[in-house]
């Protein structure tokens, strides 16, 4: 059997989510779904769903974030392997079968596939099926950071794991990082998997949410909790060292392009000095940046030049290039 835990916080879409893994060819499966203390009719209505179908079951919980609600999911999990569904996305109707089948026949501790969205298929990590043992499994850890796909191995949506993989191993979900949880539980992951499968099928749908981008303080935050957790990759091998860089590279980034450089001139000066003050009360993380020479430029002008130069490539640094030029 395969359990799917969907994790929910007053999500419109999750009639859709549900329909998906009910549509999908695989009929042994159970529907986790962990209700992060949604304040709508969530409640209501999934349980007399979960009366209408006995596989659907409905855990409420207290709202303490995605990476919480997940980590229930594992607790509670029966089957024999775990998938993990966003509320807002979808399951192709073969996700279940085609992932399962090459979990159980290559014996893997952990299977992947690609993903589409509205803009089409994404490029694949690998481009074609692909199964690493133990001594190839490095390139796992580069691809979680920094592979050939746009997201790569980032989500832990796209992947069906053992669920004894997961046990055997403690591996959760870290529950003080709410963003880039996904990449962190995949890096530890990879870190641990003795066989791996990939399949170059879309096979995940993935929903682009219309939000607007996080606040700048939240964001800056959320970005410093997430390097600080995955500063132990700069300790992996070369080839998994370059990739998380190209990685924190992208998420430090983000934040210059998206959140600060928008802002009015003395708006962007205190979130810049923000960033500094947050980035400097944790040492370890401070460090490290030093090291790089993030922190010695003087303007947002000029990390985006010495970025954008020494270490961004393809599509973000166009984007860069457009954003240098925009006045």
């Amino acid at each position: 059997m395969i359990s799917v835990v969907i994790p929910t916080y007053n999500e419109k879409q999750l009639p859709r989510a549900i329909q998906s893994v009910q549509k999908n060819t695989v009929t042994d499966w159970e529907l986790l779904i962990v209700d992060d203390g949604s304040t709508d009719d969530t409640e209501e209505w999934v349980s007399e769903l979960a009366d209408q179908d006995g596989r659907i079951r409905y855990i409420p919980l207290s709202h303490h974030g995605v990476s919480a609600a997940r980590n229930k999911g594992i607790d509670e999990a029966a089957g024999d392997a775990i998938v993990f569904l966003d509320a807002d996305d979808e399951l192709a109707p073969s996700f279940l079968q085609t992932m399962g089948e090459m979990l159980e026949k290559e014996e893997a501790d952990w299977v992947a596939c690609n993903w589409s969205d509205e803009n089409g298929v994404a490029p694949a990590v690998f481009s074609e099926e692909t199964v690493l043992s133990q001594a190839d499994c490095q390139k796992v850890r580069e691809a979680v950071f920094y592979g050939q796909g746009q997201m790569n191995l980032f989500s832990a949506c796209t992947g069906m794991y053992r669920l004894s993989f997961l046990k055997e191993h403690a591996l959760r979900f870290d529950e003080t990082v709410d963003f880039g949880e996904d990449t962190l539980f995949n890096a530890q992951a990879a870190g641990k998997v003795e066989r791996f499968g990939y399949l170059p099928q879309a096979l995940y749908i993935y929903h682009r949410k219309d939000e607007k981008e996080a606040e700048t303080g939240r964001r800056v935050r959320q970005v410093c909790r997430l390097l600080v957790a995955l500063l132990p990759w700069r300790e992996e091998p070369q080839a998994v060292a370059d990739a998380f860089a190209r990685y924190e590279t992208l998420q430090l980034m983000r934040v210059l392009v998206y959140n600060i450089y928008p802002l009015e001139k003395q708006g962007r000066q205190k979130a810049l000095d923000f960033f500094q003050q947050e980035i400097d009360s944790r040492p370890a993380l401070a460090n490290h940046i030093q090291a790089t020479h993030f922190w010695q430029m003087n303007t947002t002008e000029e990390m985006i030049y010495w970025w954008s130069t020494r270490r961004v490539e393809g599509p973000l640094g166009f984007l860069l290039w457009r954003i240098k030029h925009w006045r």
